[in-house]
């Protein structure tokens, strides 16, 4: 059978009272016998502590295995039944005791799903997350290293540190998934909640509580590794900064729209990208279904009366079968890790693509609206200066550019003609876009299509906060910050990199410009 999912915690609180496994028996007797799905009597004789087989109707069975050894107990409980695809489910969930620190208890759930009838067929979608696994982590909370919730936990803007050393800490062993809402309402795609659930045990999930998360998060990390404006990422264990971007998968809000609405939506996505990979991996100190069948064998043999030579070579045959399974089990983690780089890779080859068919269409729209006059406009142009003052009068009814806008090194700028047409998208389109009169759903494309130049729709309140004289204007006696740019190019080479920071005043229904140099300074840059 196909091994398609796998969670191990730790079943209480750090530091606080110990589990009894008597306690838990209960949650997983209701889970077998009262599911609404698939309901089947319990046999009067049920008992969890002991080595049992049930057979019982709806081709369901049921087998229990417990062993005591000396303070450590370990219970095993195999649950398997089929689907109205006739595919055969085979859930393992297996407890294990440290009498040693005497207040843990650790929980390990695995599925295994097969044809029935044997018949080499797809198996379909059997990415599943067992019930059992956020019963046990609401009744008695969960651990690994870090606190298990089967909710996702907000970030506010003083949380970010607390975030940063989650993110990067070496103990972190499970994915971590950021979640972000809307920039321009603050509404969430995606069901968070759902994706919380499903993941539990598995993945830490948690979401920005607002936009100014997200910008400090890119304050510590840059945007590269950053999820921003209704986008999700998924963080691997053992990040670091210095990592490729494309090594931590991004669902951009279009994408994630896209997901959110088929069957299942994200949460089911996710759970699909993760189970197969959290089948193989390997947990130092957990307990299996089989490993606990092979210490009730060595248990049985050790009191059995009979040959001691008898009992060696069955000691011999349990000992190489399981350095078998452990070998497969490491081969099988192999194979998942290099089908991971190639995924990675490809990852990286269709945003590559997804850039080019974006600026390649770009230029389609541009040389479809292109007036003859564009360049005869633009002829006499000799530097940026000529171009603010050549808009400033173009567009005098829409658009104001304060006169301490301009920085010294932007004169310097190549491309003075690609400002002019930026000041037009200013003026016509955004302006109309910010008034109501058009609906522009993506300002980013609009601006790369007219002008070249990208659209960046905030600023972090931090970074404002410290470098004001970059970020805020004084207009008729009233302070004005500049969170909106656009800009072109990247480096420190004022010849082709600019930068135009501008707000909209509502009352004046104008754009107002009141930066334009190579970069605003940041954080990154002190």
């Amino acid at each position: 059978m196909q091994p398609t999912y796998f969670a191990s915690f730790l079943l209480g609180k750090q530091g606080g009272p110990p589990v009894c496994l008597s306690a838990i028996i209960p949650h997983v007797d209701n889970w077998i016998f009262q599911n609404k799905n698939r309901k089947v009597e319990r046999p009067t004789d049920f008992d969890a502590f002991s080595e049992q087989t049930h057979r019982l109707p709806k081709e369901t069975l049921v087998h229990t295995r417990y062993v005591k050894d000396g303070l450590v107990a370990y219970l095993a409980i195999r649950y398997e039944h089929s689907d109205n695809k006739r595919r055969l489910w085979r859930t393992d969930v297996v407890f294990n005791t440290d009498g040693g620190r005497g207040n843990e208890v650790r929980c390990s759930v695995g599925v295994h799903v097969g044809n029935q009838d044997g018949a080499i067929v797809p198996l379909g979608d059997v990415a599943s997350r067992p019930a059992i696994v956020p019963t046990l982590i609401n009744n008695f909370s969960a651990y690994e290293a870090y606190p298990l919730l089967t909710t996702s936990m907000p970030v506010h803007v003083k949380d970010v540190g607390v975030l940063m050393n989650l993110l990067t800490s070496p103990q972190r062993h499970i994915p971590l998934v950021l979640i972000t809402s809307r920039n321009a309402d603050g509404q969430f795609i995606v069901n968070k909640e759902q994706i919380a659930e499903k993941l539990a045990g598995m993945a830490y999930v948690v979401h920005a509580s607002s936009a100014e998360v997200t910008y400090a998060v890119r304050d510590v990390i840059g945007n590269e590794m950053n999820a921003y404006d209704g986008a999700l990422r998924l963080y691997w264990p053992g990040f670091k900064d210095s990592d490729s971007p494309y090594r931590h998968p991004l669902w951009v809000r279009g994408r994630s729209e896209e997901i959110e609405a088929n069957r299942g939506g994200f949460a089911q996505f996710l759970l699909r990208n993760l189970a197969k990979i959290s089948a193989t991996r390997a947990v130092p100190g957990v307990t299996r279904w089989e490993d606990v069948q092979r210490k009730k064998i060595q248990a049985d043999a050790q009191t059995a009366q009979g040959e001691g030579e008898l009992r060696q070579l069955l000691d011999c045959a349990l000992q190489e079968g399981y350095e078998q399974k452990t070998r497969a089990d490491t081969l099988s983690y192999q194979l998942d890790f290099k089908q991971l780089e190639i995924d990675e890779k490809q990852a990286e080859l269709e945003a590559k693509a997804g850039e080019c068919d974006q600026w390649r269409n770009a230029w389609v729209q541009v040389k479809k609206e292109r007036s003859p006059s564009d360049d005869e406009a633009t002829d006499d142009l000799r530097n940026v200066g000529d171009a603010l003052e050549k808009g400033a009068q173009i567009y005098a009814d829409s658009l104001v550019i304060i006169g301490s806008a301009l920085r010294k090194e932007t004169l310097d700028f190549k491309k003075p003609e690609v400002v002019l047409k930026a000041l037009r998208w200013l003026a016509t389109d955004y302006r109309r876009a910010r008034l109501g009169e058009i609906l522009c759903p993506d300002l980013d494309v609009s601006c790369r299509t007219v002008s070249g130049m990208f659209y960046r729709p905030h600023q972090s309140k931090v970074t404002m906060g410290r470098f004001e004289d970059d970020y805020k204007v004084v207009r008729n006696g009233k302070p004005n910050w500049l969170k909106e740019h656009i800009g072109i190019g990247t480096g420190t080479d004022p010849r082709s990199n600019i930068r135009i920071a501008f707000y909209f005043d509502d009352t004046e229904r104008k754009v107002i410009v009141g930066f334009v140099g190579q970069h605003q300074e940041t954080t990154a840059s002190n």
